[in-house]
């Protein structure tokens, strides 16, 4: 219950930055280059590190697919459209 409630809390806080993102819009040109030159290495290994704790829980935690399953749904409404 404690993990869910701090899942719910990351998801609002994810959903508030996704709400600021989606008003200034993305960058273009020179701008964006520059982000993705700083950024893009950090969101790589960030990703890489997700997917491996994902992993984990799927295939060594009991009850991981019904955690995922939690997880996932908060994260969902952040999801591109």
């Amino acid at each position: 219950k404690k993990a869910e409630s701090k899942l719910k809390e990351i998801g609002e806080k994810l959903s508030d930055f996704k709400k600021r993102f989606d008003k200034i819009g993305e960058p273009t040109g020179e701008k964006k280059e520059e982000l993705d030159k700083k950024f893009k290495p950090m969101m790589q290994a960030v990703t890489k590190k997700l997917e491996g704790q994902m992993n984990r829980i799927a295939t060594q935690i009991d009850g991981g697919p019904d955690i995922l399953k939690e997880i996932t749904s908060h994260l969902a409404p952040l999801a591109k459209k």
